[in-house]
């Protein structure tokens, strides 16, 4: 007979995997965003939590499912069952009777595997009972019935549209009745998070090229190998609900939590030396599940009232317009509340992370003694190792963090083949684009790969605008899992797309290496260093991808006031001398003000800041850099208007592209506009203009063309419509003119 948990295995990856390309089919079809696949999953996951959790209380697998056989046989069993209990819903169309159908299916699939008795009966029994009206007998039927029902708990409109307290009870009774039954009156499942602590801080602690590449693919190996094998030893993969980007949420039992949390710790802090990580946990019961934190009821989160802080905390909650609390389902008269559901207890664990991470008081720490020899990489360790490097013909000191990091991106089992230039590759084989050499086309340093553009690379730091508000609405932990795994494969659908129309398939063919790296990709998080001539429009077509991609997970949601999905991007354009950890300090600086600006119309769109770093200089703020270069004081004038909507940017650019590709400025123009500019307003006016009409009648009407709609876009001054009015600001004027020329310097390959 066949091992079972092989079976398992077997079922996981082929009996599901048409289910997980066809969104369409539906774990219950009044619920329009949770897939039948997500469903089978998270229920394998909360059961298998579920029987393990009784076995540490000393329940054998005879007391649990009548037959003599083993825990792993039993655990196996139980996930078999979970992952196969709903597969009679394989159409749109057959959801009634579909016990009849899961059964039949089930049947079928075990005696074509040949699995023995009494595992047959055991399976096929667990399936045909799986909700509370077939009669679950044995408490391996009932693990089952209450994952299934714990999976999609927050779903149920029944318990959702409940008014009163005693109503819910009601309507909940037989499930809490099975909960309270299977787990005898106690919690027996946890809820848990993690996060990868000061993830940016390993990883761009050097400018060495290899050393970023092989720090972020140690995290990527942690985060998605060991993760998983770990949950599969321990567990089961499907008590993974989601992992990426450094950070991850398990269903477990609420005995095995700790110890897991401590063997991920381990992990982690073994593999790198250095990296630690978080955890925060919650032991749930089945209304917390369903309702997330109390009150439960739409009466009483109706009454709620506070005074002070206490209406404070409400309103930062819910929203300060309780008419917007609750929606309409489906256009009938009952409402539910956004925020009761499974995204209330994932969003205090949240917080809780967070506290823990500000406590920590032991991290690791290399002492780097006043004599010895430091990483040549980091400078910040004593050197432990001399390697010489084949490739580059390097020779360098490193440290054990530094000498690890090298060692995984010269890792001769992967070849090179890091998690994200395998997905490209992926990606291209899609398009029909065949590359020769593909990995070799990578640069192995940053002068590699800005050799070619002036010897400047451009650092991109991106991420999603405000997705914590929208994680905080999921009712269910499958649609969660739905929700993570649905905007990560946006997102590097999102960077491959822009990656690609950036350079071409031609250029992708052609060039001798590759200039960008992607760094990382995790959730809605986007990292990525490329040469500067691409810098705008690789930037540019990744948010505006981006918001198509995620178009179709904006609607699940039917939030009015989120009708899409919007990214914001930070970028740090510098010498390829210039450190890589202040590129990244700086663009995550740029980052968050363009976040400030993504948020200050009626609806979140997506927003570009960016600066362009002629001189080294070291500071990690993007403000006081900003305000160094472009702000005058005296003058109460600002060059920039930085940072845009994407809106905006996109309208910039495109005037950028006009003036280059038409040669309406030379570069010795654009530096006398730039630097008229900065002696004020009606100099700068008086200047340019007597300058634009000294020149030809068709570069001269273009000019005044280009900058009459720059004036309109940006609501500029009637007589000096170079500047801008600032109502809101210590700055009184501010002008467009010198972005528009920037992005014409800058712009390069991009425009050709």
């Amino acid at each position: 007979m066949k091992e079972l948990n092989e079976f398992a295995d077997e079922i996981y990856n082929k009996n599901l995997n048409d289910l997980k390309d066809r969104e369409y089919v539906l774990a219950d079809t009044r619920i329009k965003n949770v897939s039948l696949y997500d469903h089978q999953v998270l229920t394998a996951g909360i059961a298998v939590a579920t029987v393990k959790e009784l076995l540490i209380r000393g329940k054998s697998p005879e007391e649990i499912c009548r037959e003599k056989i083993s825990e792993k046989d039993l655990i196996s069993v139980i996930r078999i069952a979970s992952l196969l209990h709903d597969r009679g819903k394989d159409h749109e169309e057959k959801y009634k009777n579909h016990q009849k159908r899961s059964a039949e299916h089930s049947k079928k699939l075990l005696e074509e595997n040949g699995i023995e008795q009494p595992y047959f009966n055991l399976i096929l029994s667990a399936v045909e009972r799986h909700h509370l009206d077939f009669n679950p007998k044995t408490l391996h039927e009932k693990i089952v019935c209450l994952a299934d029902s714990l999976a999609s708990a927050g779903d149920r409109p029944e318990l959702a549209k409940a008014k009163t307290r005693e109503e819910l009870l009601r309507v909940s009774r037989s499930n809490r009745e099975l909960y309270n039954e299977v787990f005898e009156g106690k919690k027996g499942l946890a809820v848990f998070l993690g996060d990868v602590d000061r993830v940016h801080s390993y990883v761009f602690e050097t400018s060495k090229l290899p050393e970023i590449r092989g720090g972020s693919e140690l995290l990527n190996y942690l985060n998605n190998d060991c993760l998983k094998e770990l949950f599969e030893n321990e567990l089961a993969k499907e008590c993974l609900v989601y992992n990426g980007g450094g950070s991850f949420l398990a269903i477990t039992p609420a005995k095995m939590a700790d110890p897991i949390i401590k063997k991920i710790e381990k992990v982690y802090l073994g593999r790198s030396r250095i990296v630690t990580i978080t955890c925060a946990k919650k032991e749930i019961d089945y209304l917390q599940f369903a309702r997330g934190m109390p009150p439960y009821a739409n009466e009483d989160i109706r009454n709620l009232k506070g005074e002070g802080i206490g209406n404070w905390l409400i309103e930062s909650h819910f929203g300060k317009d309780q008419g917007k609390w609750f929606k309409k389902i489906n256009g009938e008269e009952c409402e539910i509340c956004r925020k009761k559901g499974f995204g209330e207890i994932v969003a205090p664990l949240s917080i809780e992370l967070r506290r823990k991470k500000d406590m920590k008081e032991n991290i690791p720490f290399y002492e780097a003694l006043p004599i010895g020899r430091r990483c040549n990489s980091c400078g910040k360790r004593v050197a432990v190792d001399k390697k010489v490097y084949e490739k580059t013909g390097e020779e360098l000191w490193l440290c054990n963090i530094c000498k690890i990091k090298r060692e995984k991106d010269e890792d001769k089992d992967a070849g090179g083949k890091f998690y994200f230039r395998k997905y490209f590759r992926d990606f291209l084989n899609t398009k029909n684009v065949e590359v020769q050499d593909y990995y070799s086309k990578f640069p192995e340093n940053l002068d590699e790969l800005t050799e070619e553009y002036g010897s400047y690379y451009a650092f991109i730091y991106a991420d999603g605008n405000n997705i914590g508000a929208l994680l905080e609405e999921i009712k269910t932990p499958a649609q969660y899992r739905h929700f993570a795994e649905k905007l990560k494969i946006a997102t590097e659908n999102s960077v491959f797309e822009a990656i690609f129309e950036t350079f071409g398939k031609e250029k992708i063919k052609k060039l001798e290496k590759l200039p960008f790296e992607i760094i990382n990709i995790g959730g809605d998080d986007v990292t990525i260093i490329t040469a500067k001539p691409f810098a705008f429009n690789l930037s540019k077509l990744l948010l505006e991808i981006f918001e198509k991609k995620t178009e179709k997970i904006a609607r699940e949601f039917e939030n009015e006031n989120l009708p899409n999905l919007t990214m914001s991007l930070g970028m740090t354009i510098c010498k390829a001398k210039y450190p890589v950890y202040y590129a990244e300090k700086i663009s995550e600086s740029l980052l968050k003000e363009a976040k400030k600006k993504a948020k200050e119309g009626k609806q979140l769109k997506s927003a570009v800041n960016y600066i362009y770093l002629k001189t080294d200089i070291a500071s990690d703020s993007a403000k006081e850099l900003l305000e160094m270069y472009f702000e005058r004081k005296k003058a109460k004038v600002s060059l920039v208007m930085r940072p845009y909507i994407l809106e905006d940017f996109d309208f910039i650019f495109k005037k950028a592209q006009e003036i280059r590709q038409e040669k309406l400025l030379s570069a010795s123009q654009r530096k006398a506009f730039q630097q008229a500019l900065a002696k004020g307003r009606w100099e700068a006016f008086n200047f340019i203009f007597y300058q634009i009409a000294r020149m030809p009648e068709y570069k001269r009407g273009k000019l005044i063309d280009i900058i009459k709609e720059l004036s309109n876009k940006f609501s500029c001054d009637d007589e000096n419509y170079l500047w801008k009015l600032e109502t809101d600001s210590d700055i009184m004027y501010s002008t467009p003119i010198y972005d528009l020329l920037e992005l014409v310097e800058v712009g390069g390959e991009s425009f050709e």
